[in-house]
């Protein structure tokens, strides 16, 4: 009912399975490593705040129902293979050059 402090060089938690519930949680630390199978989040709203983020993956894959928006300073898209964007509409504006560079080029 009151408040509980564990101060500690170490601690280790080995258990079957664990459940925490609070109404506020928060993690303090210089390093956080996880490892999991599988990791499945639910949330109203998700805000991440970073200076720098590597993601590195065999397969991605991304949903969105409604609307999708990237904001950057300057954006590169590589790819090994074909690259295929599809819509009912598309608008490209540029400000100042637009630079094609293909062997061949089918419009229409």
């Amino acid at each position: 009912r009151g408040e509980m402090t564990a101060l500690a060089a170490g601690l280790q938690i080995k258990t079957a399975a664990m459940k925490c519930v609070a109404e506020n949680t928060r993690f303090e630390g210089r390093i956080l490593e996880s490892r999991f199978e599988e990791i499945h989040s639910l949330a109203g709203k998700s805000i991440e705040e970073f200076d720098f983020v590597y993601q590195k993956s065999r397969n991605s894959v991304r949903m969105v129902e409604e609307h999708d928006e990237l904001q950057a300073g300057s954006m590169r898209c590589l790819a090994d293979g074909t690259t295929t964007v599809q819509a009912r509409d598309i608008m490209q504006t540029a400000e100042e050059n637009v630079r094609i560079d293909a062997e061949k080029i089918s419009l229409g």
